[in-house]
């Protein structure tokens, strides 16, 4: 392994919040649902479109941890963006703890509202057609994605239709962006801090005088 001396380590703690994120989501987003709706022949008013997001215990947003906000940040722009073109749009999060969970899970509050509230309203308002997205904190598809949206979200729906739409997993677009937010931060841009200054480094992840904590938020999920 090599040794490596005068390197400067530094971490990116978020992506999330770096310009054209939400235009990102949006163009992804987009055009999944355009090209759901047309397979099906289903239009945006018809249709109620649930932005599911992984909550977080409420002691550490209560502590500063940002995630949350994050992403209601990110839903806020995807909601004034699909809104206008008729959806009906809605927050959710799936949480491991609080309302609707399990004893003892449910005595520690998590992020509102969650998932076992939205889904039902969902399933008893007038659209006909429900789509699921977990874009907002998923990049690639997972037993949230496969499981919780696809499964679960189908099952508080009581029959009615329902298409989740995949995550980037190894979509060009994501990989560009992610490529643009590292060219950044190696010009000490963008959500970056020093980890490590003119110390020896070790290790092959560290060569490029870069360690990240990739995830976007620190509660973004792959």
């Amino acid at each position: 392994t090599p040794e490596w001396t005068n390197v400067t380590v530094i971490g990116l703690d978020d992506y999330s919040q770096s310009s054209g994120f939400d235009a990102l989501l949006i163009s992804f987003l987009d055009a999944q649902l355009q090209q759901t709706l047309g397979r099906q022949d289903v239009s945006a008013n018809d249709t109620c479109l649930i932005l599911a997001c992984h909550g977080i215990p409420r002691s550490l947003a209560d502590k500063g941890d940002p995630g949350e906000a994050f992403m209601r940040r990110n839903y806020a722009a995807l909601k004034s963006y699909f809104s206008a073109k008729g959806f009906s749009v809605f927050l959710a999060f799936q949480n491991h703890g609080g309302k609707g969970t399990p004893f003892p899970q449910s005595l520690f509050p998590w992020s509102s509202p969650p998932d076992t509230d939205v889904v039902p309203k969902v399933a008893a308002s007038p659209c006909a057609h429900v789509l699921i997205s977990g874009i907002i904190s998923f990049v690639l598809d997972n037993s949230e994605t496969l499981f919780d949206e696809a499964i679960d979200d189908r099952r508080m729906l009581k029959g009615k239709p329902a298409t989740v739409t995949p995550s980037f997993n190894d979509d060009l677009s994501f990989a560009e962006f992610l490529g643009g937010v590292i060219q950044l931060a190696l010009e000490g841009k963008g959500a970056v801090r020093i980890l490590k200054e003119g110390r020896p480094i070790l290790g092959w992840h560290e060569t490029r005088g870069m360690a990240s904590s990739f995830g976007g938020a620190p509660n973004r999920f792959a």
